[in-house]
């Protein structure tokens, strides 16, 4: 899976440079909403980054218990973690997780169809939209990820009452913090 993280992002990152050219910069694919890392995501991202596993998931991640197996999250904060203060760029953009890199397309967990998102300005574009549903939905299915594994993660991508998570979260102190499943549904608005 990790040499497959690789050449994904080999071969679509540059390619979705040209949708950056007609992006409304509106933020909506930057404002964290529980992103789930794929299996070897967090690996992979430090290995880029040149820094220890450790301290990247103290500072970005935290974890929620699925069936017993721990999946890694990015910290709940709005803005993302890894989104520049100063002019709203991507900090990893060259190897920011796959679900970052091929928004506005998503994985729908009931169906199991990858689908562009229609919330997303660039999706109203012709072009754009037909690259993702053709290009972007090729390249994910040659990572070969589970459909099972996707729906798990990406029934954790909507919905949630931020404030409330990130009121919990400034009082806790731990650094890397693990939500057993029940506990991060709970913030979901009502």
């Amino acid at each position: 899976m990790f040499r497959d993280l690789f050449c994904f992002h080999e071969k679509f990152h540059g390619d979705t440079n040209k949708t950056f050219l007609i992006c409304a910069k509106c933020g909506a694919c930057e404002h964290n909403q529980i992103s789930a890392l794929l299996p070897g995501e967090a690996e992979f991202i430090t290995q880029k980054k040149g820094e220890p596993i450790e301290s990247f998931r103290a500072k970005c991640l935290d974890g929620v218990r699925i069936n017993g197996e721990i999946v890694d999250i990015l910290k709940c904060s709005v803005p993302c973690v890894f989104l520049n203060s100063r002019d709203y760029s991507c900090e990893i953009k060259l190897f920011k997780p796959v679900m970052c890199l091929i928004y506005p397309l998503v994985f729908g967990p009931r169906d199991g169809v990858w689908r562009v998102d229609d919330s997303c300005p660039i999706a109203q574009y012709s072009e754009a939209r037909s690259y993702f549903e053709t290009e972007g939905r090729l390249l994910v299915e040659q990572l070969r990820i589970p459909n099972e594994w996707l729906r798990r993660t990406s029934l954790l991508d909507k919905y949630f009452n931020y404030d409330r998570m990130l009121a919990e979260r400034e009082c806790s102190i731990q650094k890397y913090k693990i939500y057993e499943l029940d506990e991060l549904l709970s913030f979901c608005k009502s």
